[in-house]
């Protein structure tokens, strides 16, 4: 078979061609990050977590509900929400009643055993 020089020019220039643009690199920019920077964007992931696991329970779901809000866009509203946001909703979530009432509980619990060990208190009267 006889190859035509048309043909064999055009198929030199094009791997000339693939070539010349399989060699070019697209700049790329690097930067260091500090710790504190990965720490406060693991954190802010956490609190998000917590914000979305908080947003699933049945009973909020239900009031968000009655106020209006579709509970399937729930995790796409919390995704977009800017750090600061999700900072100052985790901020007021830990300073519910609720959330004091279990710490108070624990405290409790651990004055109670200290007292038990410390035999001013009988609470497990078989030990």
């Amino acid at each position: 078979m006889i190859i035509r020089p048309f043909y064999s020019r055009f198929m030199a220039f094009l791997a000339l061609f693939a070539i010349s643009f399989a060699t070019v690199q697209a700049p790329a920019q690097a930067a260091m990050i500090t710790t504190d920077q990965l720490v406060a964007n693991s954190q802010v992931e956490a609190q998000r977590n917590a914000i979305a696991e908080l947003l699933q329970r049945e009973d909020i779901k239900r009031e968000l509900l009655n106020l209006g809000v579709n509970p399937n866009t729930i995790n796409d509203r919390v995704a977009s929400m800017t750090p600061a946001e999700v900072s100052q909703i985790h901020g007021q979530l830990a300073d519910l009643p609720a959330a004091a009432g279990l710490g108070t509980v624990a405290l409790v619990i651990l004055i109670l055993i200290l007292l038990e060990i410390a035999g001013v208190i009988d609470i497990f009267p078989g030990l």
